[in-house]
């Protein structure tokens, strides 16, 4: 008989859910064909195998999907790897580790000053009619985007800042 309980619900909410997100993130990360492509070669496969019953058929693509899932590993090592960085990044579980750490204040602090820095720094560019284009990372990873820029390992200040955009200096509108 066909039985239907609330944990068979659950497990579908959660298969979609997690199909849902995979979906967002191979959009964002611009591999959505090839992850179509899997998709459809899913379909396929399982018509075949298990609609159709097409042994000989069936069982060539078996063996393609046993090698397919070693070759989406290494295929998308980068994109699980982001995966992976987002999932730990998240913000709820950034809640919770707040919730447990003594340096929360601190931080804030520290955050306040940065903000003012820049607000400073841009006050003052604003007179001298420098433009500046900021971004600040909060909720969004920014890695794809920090990974193409030059890194400098230095406190954010407002001098920083201005020399940074400074119309004459090197990383001012440097082209890559």
């Amino acid at each position: 008989m066909f039985s239907f309980e609330i944990k068979d619900a659950i497990d579908i909410f959660l298969v979609a859910i997690m199909l849902y997100y995979t979906y967002r993130f191979m959009r964002e990360s611009r591999s959505i064909n090839v992850f179509i492509g899997i998709l459809v070669f899913i379909l396929i496969w399982l018509l075949v195998s298990r609609v159709v019953e097409m042994r000989l058929l069936g069982a060539i693509l078996d063996k393609l999907v046993g090698v397919g899932s070693l070759a989406i590993l290494i295929l998308f090592q980068d994109e699980i790897r982001k995966f992976l960085n987002n999932l730990g990044g998240h913000n709820r579980i950034r809640t919770l580790l707040k919730f447990f750490s003594s340096n929360d204040q601190k931080k804030q602090e520290v955050d306040r000053e940065k903000v003012m820095a820049i607000v400073m720094a841009c006050q003052s560019m604003g007179r001298g009619k420098v433009g500046a284009l900021i971004v600040i990372e909060r909720h969004s990873n920014l890695n794809e985007i920090v990974e193409t820029g030059d890194t400098i390992d230095a406190n954010i200040n407002q001098r920083l800042i201005e020399n940074i955009f400074f119309k004459n200096s090197p990383l001012h509108g440097k082209k890559h």
